[in-house]
């Protein structure tokens, strides 16, 4: 009976051991994962003063040059840096000498406020992305009054004879 007991703890505390072993994985795998989150945001923040160096550029050389431009080009982005990057030196390769004419403005989807529909699942990312796509129309046709916009997205890259 002794026997049986020893063996019962012995079991108990090797499992007791494992399930430690793989709270201390998971934990290690929640701090990275907090780290990768840190260096998103970070990048996220590099993206967003880039972008509002470019508009404010953009915007003096159009206002300087006295120049009515043919159409804006908006980039509409997510939360993929890598992409973003690739696409804006496509695009500054060619537009840079027609920056006056096609001015180029970046945004980017953040989703602060929560969605709430009828129907839940999929159908929330295209709410999301449909109002970021309405913010995004409303701000250069209303606010800056443009007449033509061009779209592209964050994934894209342009040819040499885009422009």
């Amino acid at each position: 009976m002794l026997h049986l007991k020893i063996e019962a703890e012995n079991h108990c505390t090797s499992q007791t051991r494992l399930l430690i072993d793989q709270i201390s994985q998971q934990q290690g795998r929640v701090v990275a994962l907090e780290e990768q989150m840190k260096r998103q945001d970070q990048e996220c923040r590099q993206l967003r003063a880039l972008v509002q160096d470019l508009e404010s550029k953009g915007m003096k050389k159009l206002i300087g040059d006295g120049q009515m431009p043919v159409a804006a080009v908006v980039v509409m982005a997510c939360n993929r840096a890598d992409y973003l990057e690739r696409t804006i030196k496509s695009i500054l390769k060619y537009q840079t000498s027609v920056a006056s004419k096609y001015p180029l403005f970046i945004t980017q989807h953040l989703d602060f406020e929560p969605v709430h529909t009828e129907r839940p699942g999929e159908l929330i990312a295209y709410y999301k992305i449909a109002r970021h796509y309405k913010w995004a129309l409303d701000q250069l046709f209303h606010k800056h009054n443009f007449s033509r916009v061009i779209i592209l997205e964050d994934d894209m890259e342009i040819a040499a004879d885009f422009f």
